[in-house]
């Protein structure tokens, strides 16, 4: 501050020179800095341990012609469950299964008036070929309200893209009423449509109201008879030393790989069956959770197992033979280890997530990045590996801010080759760094010294003019609660919103928008906090800057340079109208858009947006009480003017 006092006038303009230079090359040199090539390190580490094969275990169980082949509800991860489509509608897990809030008819923005409603669908793997007729049921109670309730059955050929349709059943529930969907569908669709055993059947329950309703969706059960005895035989795939593949969530992630690549899909563990002495085809089995079972008619099994290309079919060269008799009287558990290698990803630092591509020529991964519940990926024994990763992708069009639309990073990609049988941990290096938990550039850091030397001037200007004897000046201290508040707009959050990305499993992404500084903090439980650029031009920007900026600019010019109250010098008639007006109301004006964007549901209000909306009545306060002030300080010495017994200070 001394510096300041001793070199006067000039050193300020060259400190606002220094300053504004630094804004307007700040934002070049981000992207030319989070454009940098990143780097990556890829090593082999040992490979799995344990030995390729199988295992069989056996337990007592009863013969039965007639068996539960599936229990589960309408979130069970073991049948690919999945809400299909909603409208109006939520859905919570409970104990009892899935509880449904439907709100009834809405009016969608393009006008058209329509019902709550929501779909969800599922697929167990049935050996229909075994049985002479299954039963689909589930059950349904509606808690308030009422509610039309349908379930409709179709069959595919897993792998093969053919299906057709079986039966459906549909009913109408009030409130307090509870019911069972049942569906019996002939089984020849299914013996029409493939030549193997094992079927992927598809039920997909609809419920839908047209009023606010309270819905429980119970168990789904599947139950068979058939003409032989059926017994449980449950299948494991493992790696070789024993862990199950499907204990790690991002297996679903495989399996859902739709892109082709080099003209062939990814590949997915599953087992290849054939019933000795059955006049049908082999099927191909795909488990999809940690011990999965079939119920299967007494006989003879043979096939294979291992990674499976899923375009053509056909199984990749690390494949292992199987063989194993079912019944009488056993249930059986075949635990199979397959050759498999370990993928490790590290990436610094670490966005609030980041999209990684895996490709090791046919396995396929899309992901996002910090991992979930998991350490690695798995991936079958191959010598290269290409691995893509792109920070903050696009996630779909939000109204609340357009930071994925703006925000510019390099993408690392990249090929690697390794020993085939050994772990892979690849580290990928951007060229940000982290500094207490904030993602940074060198953009950024110039940023933040210019505002250090703005408000370094400000703090200055204010300590020997609007703010000095603050102590003792009544009418200086009304300012403190405007200023404060605008400080609060600056360096606080307006809005905060959530949103969970594509990929399964998805990252549940949190968002925290600086209004005024045209940035959204983005972070995850995982990650660290991610700042990105949250602005259009037009309009945001040139809003923005019309209607905060320039005001508060100007406001900075008044604490910097006048004595008086910033309300007083508002009011004067040498002050100009539309700066005046930008001050007082420039930021409540933006403030109400933010709110209206939360009272519509988009996101929710927080402390900046808060102080935001209160700038307005707070010069009104101030104004009010630096006049009731100045009434009273006059008439207190009017009066003492008019005693002659009372000393005049």
């Amino acid at each position: 501050m001394g510096i300041l006092e001793k070199h006067g006038r000039r050193l300020k303009e060259i400190v606002v020179l220094v300053a504004v230079t630094m804004f307007v090359t700040a934002p070049v040199i981000s992207i030319l800095h989070r454009t940098l090539e990143p780097a990556f390190i890829a090593r082999d580490e040992s490979s799995i341990e344990g030995t390729i094969g199988y295992t069989i275990y056996r337990e007592e169980y009863p013969q039965r012609t007639s068996v539960v082949v599936y229990n589960g509800t309408v979130n069970d991860p073991g049948a690919d469950w999945y809400i299909l489509y909603e409208s109006s509608c939520r859905s919570h897990d409970e104990s009892q299964g899935v509880t449904l809030e439907l709100d009834g008819v809405s009016i969608r923005p393009d006008g058209y008036i329509v019902n709550s409603h929501i779909g969800f669908a599922g697929s167990p793997t049935l050996p229909l070929f075994n049985y002479s007729q299954v039963s689909f049921s589930i059950n349904i109670r509606v808690l308030l309200g009422s509610a039309n309730a349908s379930l409709r059955v179709s069959y595919g050929a897993w792998p093969d893209p053919n299906w057709c349709e079986a039966g459906e059943n549909s009913t109408y529930l009030d409130e307090g009423q509870s019911g069972t969907l049942v569906c019996k569908p002939p089984l020849s669709g299914a013996f029409n449509l493939s030549s193997g055993w094992i079927v992927r059947t598809t039920m997909l329950v609809e419920i839908a109201s047209t009023e606010k309703s309270l819905v429980l969706i119970g168990d789904v059960v599947i139950s068979a008879d058939s003409n032989e005895n059926l017994f449980p035989v449950t299948f494991d795939i493992q790696a070789p030393d024993g862990e199950s593949l499907f204990l790690n969530p991002y297996m679903k992630s495989l399996r859902h790989a739709g892109s082709n690549i080099d003209e062939e899909k990814g590949s997915y563990p599953a087992v290849e069956l054939t019933r000795t002495g059955n006049s049908t085809d082999s099927s191909k089995f795909g488990p999809r959770v940690a011990n999965e079972t079939l119920f299967l008619a007494e006989g003879t099994y043979e096939g294979r197992t291992g990674w499976f290309y899923k375009h053509g079919h056909s199984l990749l060269d690390s494949m292992i033979n199987i063989s194993f008799s079912v019944g009488p009287d056993e249930s059986i558990l075949v635990n199979i280890r397959i050759p498999a290698s370990r993928l490790y990803i590290d990436i610094y630092p670490s966005f609030a997530y980041s999209r990684v591509t895996v490709l090791d020529g046919v396995a396929y991964y899309m992901i996002d990045y910090p991992l979930q519940d998991a350490e690695y990926l798995y991936l079958p024994n191959r010598t290269s590996i290409g691995i893509h990763v792109r920070p903050l992708v696009y996630e779909g069009h939000r109204f609340i801010d357009y930071a994925h639309y703006n925000y510019r990073q390099a993408t690392a990609a990249f090929g690697i080759y390794t020993a085939g049988s050994s772990n892979v941990r690849v580290t990928v290096v951007f060229s940000q760094f982290s500094a207490f938990g904030v993602i940074l550039d060198w953009g950024q850091i110039l940023g933040i010294l210019a505002t250090a030397l703005l408000l370094m001037l400000l703090i200055h200007g204010a300590a020997k003019r609007s703010f000095a004897g603050i102590v003792t000046d009544y009418n200086l201290r009304t300012n403190l609660l405007p200023v404060s508040l605008y400080f609060i707009t600056m360096f606080f959050p307006w809005v905060t919103y959530n949103f969970d990305t594509s990929e399964d499993p998805f990252s549940s992404v949190s968002g925290a928008v600086m209004v005024p500084l045209f940035t959204t903090l983005w972070w995850t439980p995982l990650s660290q906090l991610t700042p990105a650029p949250s602005s259009y031009l037009l309009p945001n920007i040139i809003a923005i800057v019309f209607l905060y900026w320039i005001p508060i600019i100007y406001l900075g010019y008044l604490i910097a340079t006048r004595a008086n109250s910033i309300s007083h010098e508002l009011s004067r008639k040498e002050t100009d109208p539309l700066l005046s007006l930008g001050v007082l109301g420039g930021p409540f004006i933006v403030g109400c858009y933010y709110m209206w964007l939360c009272i519509i549901g988009l996101c929710y209000p927080n402390l900046g947006l808060m102080a935001a909306l209160s700038t307005l009545p707070s010069w009104g306060v101030a104004s009010w009480l630096r006049r009731r002030h100045n009434v009273s300080h006059a008439a207190n010495v009017n009066f003492r003017e008019s005693s002659p017994h009372v000393p005049l200070k």
